[in-house]
């Protein structure tokens, strides 16, 4: 019986929880589906710009008004390196957001988002090749 309602305790936890995720695109569609989705991004001298994708797995919204990005470069000891925070007014009832983002620097860097209640809501990191 302690089986059982551990089962259900799991099974309903990971129904409240939303699962969000951060991808690297060359383009986004209209309904926010990564196109050319890449872990390793390659920038030209004169835009050093690329975009990223955050979104949930299904049609969750991201109930906040507010969306904090922060960047770390990881160093060769491979620990994150705080550089710099971005923050961006959302729609509360958006689903994904899409967002570019200016690095002058290669190398490996995380992007970690938080919500307005600085809750975690995913990282992700890339490789910056210029």
């Amino acid at each position: 019986m302690k089986f059982f309602f551990l089962f259900l305790f799991l099974a309903f936890s990971s129904l409240c929880h939303a699962q969000w995720s951060i991808k690297f695109c060359e383009e986004v569609t209209p309904d926010g589906v990564c196109i050319y989705e890449n872990t390793v991004v390659f920038l030209n001298d004169s835009s050093n710009t690329f975009s990223f994708l955050v979104c949930a797995d299904g049609k969750i919204t991201f109930n906040t008004n507010k969306l904090h990005y922060s960047i770390y470069k990881i160093g060769t000891d491979n620990i994150p390196v705080y550089q710099f925070t971005i923050h961006q007014n959302i729609s509360g009832t958006w689903t994904y957001i899409m967002h570019d983002l200016n690095i002058d620097k290669a190398g490996l860097y995380e992007i970690r988002v938080e919500g307005e209640d600085k809750k975690l809501l995913c990282t992700g990191r890339v490789k910056i090749l210029i």
